[in-house]
């Protein structure tokens, strides 16, 4: 694939910040300067690392980095803001990864086809950024699968409801098998 000369410093800055990110394993030294580099890339090629940050949602807070970032974002009218995913995309039946995990062998027994669960977006996930967790009850019983939460995560955030329930259980190699809930 031939990349223009546009795209070019845009992917290595996004490779810096990646290994600047907490997440990362590099040593705190070698952050900071793969930090210190992509703010370099940035003041030369024009383009706000801030949006980037908050947009790859990386974490770099416990580096060192300029009071200001080097080019200030655009204003919020002049952006466009995405639209969130409407119902009709988001609704069908996943799996409950991490089911027998979580809370789900012990409540189990007790759950029923048809009981409302909980879907919440959660930010603290470090191999899923858009992982979405399931709860019953109050209790965490998994989290929709990786790949498949995007657009549940997206309509989440926008603070816009869904409405979910236990749809089946299915029966594993395991005692607590799989469980699987309905979006609507």
């Amino acid at each position: 694939m031939r990349t223009t000369g546009a795209t070019v410093p845009h992917r290595r800055l996004l490779g810096l910040l990646r290994l600047a990110d907490r997440g990362s394993n590099g040593f705190p030294a070698e952050r900071q300067l793969a930090l210190d580099k992509a703010l370099t890339i940035a003041r030369d090629n024009a383009i706000a690392v801030g949006d980037l940050i908050e947009a790859h949602r990386l974490d770099v807070s416990d580096l060192r980095r300029p009071a200001r970032w080097p080019i200030p974002p655009e204003p919020a009218a002049s952006r466009a803001a995405p639209r969130p995913p409407s119902r009709q995309d988001c609704a069908g039946v996943y799996r409950v990864a991490g089911f027998r995990y979580h809370e789900g062998p012990i409540s189990r027994h007790r759950m029923r086809p048809g009981d409302p669960v909980a879907l919440q977006a959660s930010a603290d996930n470090p191999r899923d950024p858009f992982a979405v967790r399931v709860a019953w009850r109050g209790m965490d019983i998994g989290h929709i699968p990786w790949g498949r939460s995007v657009a549940i995560w997206r309509r989440l955030r926008a603070r816009m409801p869904l409405d979910a329930s236990v749809a089946r259980f299915v029966p594993g190699w395991g005692l607590p098998g799989e469980a699987q809930i309905e979006i609507r």
